[in-house]
């Protein structure tokens, strides 16, 4: 009886560990079951960002293909411009040319607007002079004028005593013959 007693106890005990193991498997499999869902959630997310990373994808290559193109027009319109630019530095070279022909120009009548001054100085300091010498000569005129007005008058008083001797002396001369006469 002692050693069947024993058997149950150990049987007992047995059962227990058992009951232990399975509540302890239970506890897994809900884990795992846990587990299972969560995995299976995530993988459910990884499948949205892979479709969105590929529509990502697909509007990138888009945008790529999209950006070449406007590289190529790019490129091409560099072209343009570096031959445009070209034709540009020719007609500067030129512009500079002419720049330098007309500054040249501009010497040249800025050197004959020089002489051009110092000749109409000249001639205004002429013209002053011719100006000067003519008032001077009217005056000069004029002062003659006064002096034969006066030279005129004095010949007229001169003319007149003239006249007056005249006179008397052919007076003188009737009363010298009358005298002779009656003598």
């Amino acid at each position: 009886v002692k050693s069947l007693q024993m058997n149950l106890d150990s049987t007992k005990r047995e059962a227990n560990n058992v009951t232990l193991s399975l509540k302890s498997t239970s506890e897994e499999k809900n884990h795992l079951s846990s587990l299972r869902s969560e995995m299976e959630q995530k993988l459910q997310t990884l499948q949205v960002t892979k479709t969105e990373i590929e529509s990502q994808y697909a509007s990138l290559s888009q945008a790529l293909l999209i950006v070449s193109e406007e590289k190529n027009v790019l490129v091409s319109s560099n072209r343009k411009l570096s031959e445009q630019i070209a034709g540009m530095t020719d007609e500067h070279a030129a512009i500079m040319k002419h720049s330098r022909s007309l500054d040249l120009q501009l010497q040249t009548a800025s050197s004959d607007k020089s002489s051009l001054s110092t000749s109409i100085h000249t001639i205004s300091q002429e013209r002053d002079n011719l100006l000067a010498e003519r008032e001077n000569t009217r005056q000069k005129i004029q002062q003659l004028t006064t002096n034969m007005a006066s030279l005129q008058s004095q010949i007229d008083i001169l003319n007149t005593e003239k006249q007056n001797i005249t006179q008397e002396l052919s007076v003188s001369v009737q009363h010298h013959n009358l005298e002779k006469m009656q003598a």
